[in-house]
Protein backbone atom coordinates (compact mmCIF):
# COMPACT_ATOMS: atom_id res chain seq x y z
CA UNK A 1 0.00 0.00 0.00
CA UNK A 2 1.63 3.71 -1.19
CA UNK A 3 2.07 6.57 1.41
CA UNK A 4 -1.19 8.16 -0.57
CA UNK A 5 -3.40 5.47 0.20
CA UNK A 6 -2.56 4.90 3.65
CA UNK A 7 -2.43 9.16 3.94
CA UNK A 8 -6.13 8.48 2.52
CA UNK A 9 -7.35 5.71 4.69
CA UNK A 10 -6.27 8.14 8.11
CA UNK A 11 -7.48 11.03 6.48
CA UNK A 12 -11.64 9.28 6.49
CA UNK A 13 -11.29 9.17 10.38
CA UNK A 14 -9.58 12.53 10.89
CA UNK A 15 -12.91 14.50 9.78
CA UNK A 16 -14.50 15.95 12.43
CA UNK A 17 -18.07 15.64 13.92
CA UNK A 18 -20.02 19.01 12.80
CA UNK A 19 -20.52 20.95 16.15
CA UNK A 20 -18.46 19.36 18.41
CA UNK A 21 -18.10 20.98 21.67
CA UNK A 22 -15.85 22.77 23.42
CA UNK A 23 -12.87 21.29 25.56
CA UNK A 24 -10.92 21.95 28.65
CA UNK A 25 -7.53 22.55 28.28
CA UNK A 26 -5.02 21.71 31.49
CA UNK A 27 -1.40 23.35 31.29
CA UNK A 28 1.18 22.57 33.87
CA UNK A 29 3.74 26.19 33.37
CA UNK A 30 6.31 27.66 35.72
CA UNK A 31 4.23 29.69 37.53
CA UNK A 32 1.30 27.08 38.36
CA UNK A 33 -1.58 25.26 36.68
CA UNK A 34 -3.39 27.12 33.76
CA UNK A 35 -6.85 26.39 32.74
CA UNK A 36 -8.27 27.47 29.15
CA UNK A 37 -11.36 26.65 27.15
CA UNK A 38 -10.84 25.42 23.83
CA UNK A 39 -13.18 25.74 20.54
CA UNK A 40 -10.76 25.98 18.19
CA UNK A 41 -9.21 28.83 20.07
CA UNK A 42 -8.15 29.25 23.61
CA UNK A 43 -9.48 31.42 26.34
CA UNK A 44 -8.22 31.80 29.42
CA UNK A 45 -10.04 31.05 32.54
CA UNK A 46 -7.27 31.76 34.81
CA UNK A 47 -5.14 29.04 36.95
CA UNK A 48 -5.55 26.53 39.62
CA UNK A 49 -4.09 26.47 43.05
CA UNK A 50 -1.09 24.04 42.23
CA UNK A 51 2.92 24.29 42.41
CA UNK A 52 4.33 23.44 39.36
CA UNK A 53 3.17 20.50 37.71
CA UNK A 54 5.65 18.14 35.52
CA UNK A 55 2.70 15.77 34.70
CA UNK A 56 -0.64 15.81 34.68
CA UNK A 57 -3.31 13.24 33.84
CA UNK A 58 -7.38 13.14 33.96
CA UNK A 59 -9.48 9.81 35.23
CA UNK A 60 -11.32 8.06 32.25
CA UNK A 61 -15.18 9.89 33.68
CA UNK A 62 -13.34 13.04 32.66
CA UNK A 63 -14.29 14.47 36.31
CA UNK A 64 -10.88 15.05 37.63
CA UNK A 65 -7.23 15.58 36.61
CA UNK A 66 -4.30 14.51 38.64
CA UNK A 67 -1.19 16.76 38.86
CA UNK A 68 2.61 15.76 39.87
CA UNK A 69 4.49 18.64 41.47
CA UNK A 70 8.08 18.31 43.18
CA UNK A 71 7.52 16.84 46.48
CA UNK A 72 3.05 17.37 45.76
CA UNK A 73 0.76 15.17 43.58
CA UNK A 74 -2.71 16.87 43.69
CA UNK A 75 -6.70 15.71 42.83
CA UNK A 76 -8.91 18.06 41.41
CA UNK A 77 -12.41 18.14 40.58
CA UNK A 78 -13.48 19.87 36.95
CA UNK A 79 -16.49 22.08 37.53
CA UNK A 80 -18.65 20.50 34.36
CA UNK A 81 -20.33 23.96 33.42
CA UNK A 82 -17.14 26.21 34.04
CA UNK A 83 -14.18 23.96 33.48
CA UNK A 84 -12.40 25.14 36.40
CA UNK A 85 -10.44 23.04 38.80
CA UNK A 86 -11.02 22.71 42.43
CA UNK A 87 -9.01 20.88 44.73
CA UNK A 88 -9.75 17.71 46.61
CA UNK A 89 -6.60 16.55 48.38
CA UNK A 90 -3.02 16.47 47.75
CA UNK A 91 -0.03 13.83 48.56
CA UNK A 92 2.98 14.92 49.56
CA UNK A 93 5.14 11.88 50.62
CA UNK A 94 8.64 13.13 51.70
CA UNK A 95 11.09 14.72 48.95
CA UNK A 96 9.29 12.66 46.09
CA UNK A 97 9.70 13.90 42.78
CA UNK A 98 7.06 12.62 40.59
CA UNK A 99 7.81 12.63 36.92
CA UNK A 100 4.43 10.97 34.95
CA UNK A 101 1.02 9.71 36.26
CA UNK A 102 -1.40 7.81 34.88
CA UNK A 103 -5.19 6.70 35.77
CA UNK A 104 -5.99 3.11 35.39
CA UNK A 105 -8.73 3.01 32.91
CA UNK A 106 -11.42 1.98 35.64
CA UNK A 107 -10.72 5.83 37.05
CA UNK A 108 -10.41 3.39 40.55
CA UNK A 109 -6.55 3.79 40.57
CA UNK A 110 -3.93 6.59 39.93
CA UNK A 111 -0.22 5.06 39.08
CA UNK A 112 2.90 7.45 39.54
CA UNK A 113 6.43 7.22 39.26
CA UNK A 114 9.01 8.85 42.05
CA UNK A 115 12.28 9.41 40.22
CA UNK A 116 13.58 10.09 43.29
CA UNK A 117 13.34 7.16 45.14
CA UNK A 118 13.18 5.32 41.92
CA UNK A 119 9.57 3.68 42.76
CA UNK A 120 6.02 2.93 41.69
CA UNK A 121 3.44 4.99 43.60
CA UNK A 122 0.03 3.23 43.20
CA UNK A 123 -2.77 5.00 44.89
CA UNK A 124 -6.23 4.17 45.38
CA UNK A 125 -9.22 7.13 44.49
CA UNK A 126 -11.38 7.34 46.76
CA UNK A 127 -15.50 8.12 45.64
CA UNK A 128 -14.72 12.24 45.47
CA UNK A 129 -11.75 11.71 43.35
CA UNK A 130 -8.82 12.23 46.02
CA UNK A 131 -6.18 10.15 46.63
CA UNK A 132 -5.68 7.83 49.71
CA UNK A 133 -2.35 6.88 50.72
CA UNK A 134 -0.08 5.01 48.56
CA UNK A 135 1.31 1.70 48.11
CA UNK A 136 5.20 1.48 46.84
CA UNK A 137 6.74 -0.94 44.46
CA UNK A 138 10.18 -0.76 43.52
CA UNK A 139 10.84 0.99 39.72
CA UNK A 140 14.60 1.89 39.67
CA UNK A 141 15.39 3.97 36.25
CA UNK A 142 11.58 4.33 35.36
CA UNK A 143 10.48 7.56 33.88
CA UNK A 144 7.03 6.52 32.87
CA UNK A 145 4.60 4.53 32.60
CA UNK A 146 1.31 3.50 30.77
CA UNK A 147 -2.06 0.84 31.75
CA UNK A 148 -2.77 -0.95 29.08
CA UNK A 149 -6.42 -0.38 27.78
CA UNK A 150 -7.79 -3.37 29.51
CA UNK A 151 -6.58 -2.76 32.33
CA UNK A 152 -4.50 -5.76 33.17
CA UNK A 153 -1.22 -4.38 33.10
CA UNK A 154 1.30 -0.94 33.60
CA UNK A 155 4.38 -1.32 31.33
CA UNK A 156 7.35 1.38 32.62
CA UNK A 157 10.21 1.95 30.52
CA UNK A 158 13.53 1.51 32.61
CA UNK A 159 16.88 2.52 30.95
CA UNK A 160 17.36 -0.15 28.68
CA UNK A 161 14.64 -2.97 29.92
CA UNK A 162 10.93 -2.55 29.86
CA UNK A 163 9.37 -3.45 33.38
CA UNK A 164 5.50 -4.73 33.49
CA UNK A 165 3.52 -5.42 36.26
CA UNK A 166 0.07 -8.08 36.04
CA UNK A 167 -2.09 -5.09 37.81
CA UNK A 168 -5.32 -6.64 39.39
CA UNK A 169 -8.09 -3.47 39.43
CA UNK A 170 -10.32 -5.23 42.10
CA UNK A 171 -7.92 -5.25 44.76
CA UNK A 172 -4.55 -2.97 43.42
CA UNK A 173 -2.25 -6.16 43.18
CA UNK A 174 0.92 -5.73 41.67
CA UNK A 175 2.93 -8.62 40.25
CA UNK A 176 5.90 -8.12 38.68
CA UNK A 177 6.40 -9.78 35.40
CA UNK A 178 9.53 -10.83 33.62
CA UNK A 179 11.25 -7.21 32.28
CA UNK A 180 12.65 -7.59 28.69
CA UNK A 181 15.24 -5.52 26.76
CA UNK A 182 13.84 -2.36 25.45
CA UNK A 183 14.96 0.69 25.14
CA UNK A 184 12.63 3.83 25.10
CA UNK A 185 10.89 7.09 26.83
CA UNK A 186 7.67 6.89 26.27
CA UNK A 187 4.83 4.60 25.62
CA UNK A 188 1.86 4.40 23.80
CA UNK A 189 -0.89 2.08 23.18
CA UNK A 190 -2.96 1.71 19.73
CA UNK A 191 -6.72 2.08 20.37
CA UNK A 192 -7.28 -1.59 20.05
CA UNK A 193 -4.50 -2.40 22.77
CA UNK A 194 -2.62 -4.81 20.70
CA UNK A 195 0.30 -2.68 19.84
CA UNK A 196 2.43 -0.45 21.08
CA UNK A 197 4.50 2.56 19.90
CA UNK A 198 7.70 3.37 21.61
CA UNK A 199 9.80 6.75 21.65
CA UNK A 200 13.68 5.63 22.06
CA UNK A 201 15.41 8.59 24.13
CA UNK A 202 18.67 8.16 22.27
CA UNK A 203 17.63 8.20 19.06
CA UNK A 204 15.05 9.85 17.19
CA UNK A 205 12.50 6.62 16.15
CA UNK A 206 9.59 5.18 16.79
CA UNK A 207 9.57 1.09 18.19
CA UNK A 208 6.90 -0.79 17.13
CA UNK A 209 5.72 -3.98 19.17
CA UNK A 210 2.81 -7.02 19.29
CA UNK A 211 1.43 -7.04 23.08
CA UNK A 212 0.71 -9.97 24.50
CA UNK A 213 -2.25 -9.74 26.44
CA UNK A 214 -1.51 -12.87 28.16
CA UNK A 215 1.72 -12.04 29.39
CA UNK A 216 2.19 -8.20 28.91
CA UNK A 217 5.34 -8.96 26.96
CA UNK A 218 6.34 -7.20 23.51
CA UNK A 219 7.75 -8.34 20.48
CA UNK A 220 9.55 -5.61 18.19
CA UNK A 221 8.71 -5.75 14.39
CA UNK A 222 9.42 -2.25 13.00
CA UNK A 223 11.59 0.87 13.48
CA UNK A 224 10.82 3.98 11.81
CA UNK A 225 12.71 7.10 11.74
CA UNK A 226 11.06 10.33 13.23
CA UNK A 227 12.95 12.90 10.93
CA UNK A 228 13.78 12.73 7.47
CA UNK A 229 16.62 10.55 6.15
CA UNK A 230 18.95 13.34 5.43
CA UNK A 231 18.53 15.35 8.69
CA UNK A 232 21.58 15.70 10.84
CA UNK A 233 20.82 18.58 13.28
CA UNK A 234 19.88 17.91 17.18
CA UNK A 235 17.44 15.53 17.77
CA UNK A 236 15.79 14.63 21.32
CA UNK A 237 12.56 12.36 21.49
CA UNK A 238 9.24 14.04 23.07
CA UNK A 239 5.88 13.15 23.36
CA UNK A 240 4.00 10.98 21.50
CA UNK A 241 -0.23 10.71 20.81
CA UNK A 242 -2.55 8.75 18.27
CA UNK A 243 -5.53 9.92 17.01
CA UNK A 244 -9.16 8.05 18.18
CA UNK A 245 -9.43 5.55 15.53
CA UNK A 246 -5.31 4.65 15.16
CA UNK A 247 -5.00 5.69 11.75
CA UNK A 248 -2.28 8.38 12.81
CA UNK A 249 0.81 8.63 14.75
CA UNK A 250 2.11 11.76 16.20
CA UNK A 251 5.54 12.08 17.80
CA UNK A 252 7.72 15.40 18.98
CA UNK A 253 10.99 16.30 18.83
CA UNK A 254 11.91 18.36 21.07
CA UNK A 255 15.67 19.01 19.34
CA UNK A 256 15.06 19.55 15.84
CA UNK A 257 11.33 21.40 16.37
CA UNK A 258 9.24 19.13 14.35
CA UNK A 259 6.31 17.02 14.48
CA UNK A 260 6.36 13.37 12.79
CA UNK A 261 3.08 12.43 11.39
CA UNK A 262 3.24 9.03 10.74
CA UNK A 263 0.30 6.77 9.26
CA UNK A 264 -0.49 3.80 10.51
CA UNK A 265 -1.34 0.76 7.91
CA UNK A 266 -4.29 -0.93 9.01
CA UNK A 267 -3.58 -4.54 8.81
CA UNK A 268 0.05 -4.76 9.91
CA UNK A 269 -0.05 -1.53 12.00
CA UNK A 270 3.66 -0.63 10.46
CA UNK A 271 3.99 3.23 10.17
CA UNK A 272 5.09 5.58 7.59
CA UNK A 273 5.95 8.94 7.35
CA UNK A 274 3.82 11.56 6.08
CA UNK A 275 5.24 14.18 6.86
CA UNK A 276 8.31 16.48 9.22
CA UNK A 277 6.12 19.24 9.83
CA UNK A 278 8.50 22.13 11.15
CA UNK A 279 6.63 23.36 14.46
CA UNK A 280 6.34 26.98 15.12
CA UNK A 281 8.17 26.53 19.11
CA UNK A 282 11.04 25.55 20.67
CA UNK A 283 11.41 22.58 22.41
CA UNK A 284 7.56 20.77 22.06
CA UNK A 285 7.04 19.47 25.58
CA UNK A 286 3.74 18.16 25.17
CA UNK A 287 0.84 17.98 23.04
CA UNK A 288 -2.80 16.50 22.60
CA UNK A 289 -5.68 16.35 19.79
CA UNK A 290 -9.00 18.11 20.89
CA UNK A 291 -12.30 15.76 21.07
CA UNK A 292 -12.98 16.16 17.69
CA UNK A 293 -9.48 15.04 16.45
CA UNK A 294 -9.50 18.82 14.34
CA UNK A 295 -6.91 20.67 16.67
CA UNK A 296 -3.61 20.04 18.14
CA UNK A 297 -2.48 22.18 20.58
CA UNK A 298 1.49 22.02 21.43
CA UNK A 299 2.89 23.25 24.46
CA UNK A 300 6.95 24.56 23.44
CA UNK A 301 8.39 25.18 26.71
CA UNK A 302 11.35 26.76 25.39
CA UNK A 303 9.25 29.62 23.32
CA UNK A 304 6.63 29.78 26.20
CA UNK A 305 3.75 28.86 24.68
CA UNK A 306 0.76 27.49 23.58
CA UNK A 307 0.26 27.16 20.24
CA UNK A 308 -3.09 25.56 17.89
CA UNK A 309 -2.61 23.71 14.77
CA UNK A 310 -5.38 22.66 12.99
CA UNK A 311 -5.54 19.05 11.15
CA UNK A 312 -6.50 18.98 7.79
CA UNK A 313 -9.31 17.09 7.35
CA UNK A 314 -8.61 15.21 4.33
CA UNK A 315 -4.83 14.75 4.33
CA UNK A 316 -4.14 15.28 8.55
CA UNK A 317 -1.24 17.93 7.93
CA UNK A 318 -0.76 20.05 10.54
CA UNK A 319 -0.87 24.13 10.25
CA UNK A 320 -0.61 26.78 12.38
CA UNK A 321 -4.11 28.49 13.28
CA UNK A 322 -4.13 30.72 15.96
CA UNK A 323 -2.03 33.34 17.61
CA UNK A 324 0.40 31.84 20.07
CA UNK A 325 -1.05 31.63 23.79
CA UNK A 326 1.73 33.07 26.35
CA UNK A 327 2.77 30.65 29.35
CA UNK A 328 5.65 30.30 30.89
CA UNK A 329 7.91 27.13 30.15
CA UNK A 330 4.87 25.01 29.55
CA UNK A 331 5.89 21.39 30.60
CA UNK A 332 2.65 19.37 30.32
CA UNK A 333 -0.75 19.42 28.32
CA UNK A 334 -3.97 17.72 29.23
CA UNK A 335 -7.53 17.95 27.05
CA UNK A 336 -10.77 17.05 28.60
CA UNK A 337 -14.15 16.84 26.54
CA UNK A 338 -16.45 18.99 28.15
CA UNK A 339 -20.12 17.41 28.63
CA UNK A 340 -21.35 18.36 25.24
CA UNK A 341 -18.70 16.12 23.69
CA UNK A 342 -19.52 13.00 25.29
Amino acid sequence: MTIRQLAALAAASLIPAAGAAADWVYAGAADGLHQYRFDGRLQSRGSAASPPPDALAQNPGHRFVYAASAGNIGAYRIDLRSGKLAPVNQYTGGGIRPCDLASDPSGHWVAAIDCAAGSLLLFAVRPDGGLNEPTQHPAAHATSLVFSPDGRFLLLPAGDRMVAFHFDAASGVLTPAEPQPAAATRLLFHPNGRIVYSLNGSKPTIVAWHFDPATGGLTEFQTASTMPDDYSGPAASGALAVNASGSMVYAANRGADRMALMVVEPVRFTLSALEFTPLVGRAPSAFALDSSGAFLLVADHDSDELITYSVHPRTGQLRPASRPVKIAKPSCLVVVPAPAAR
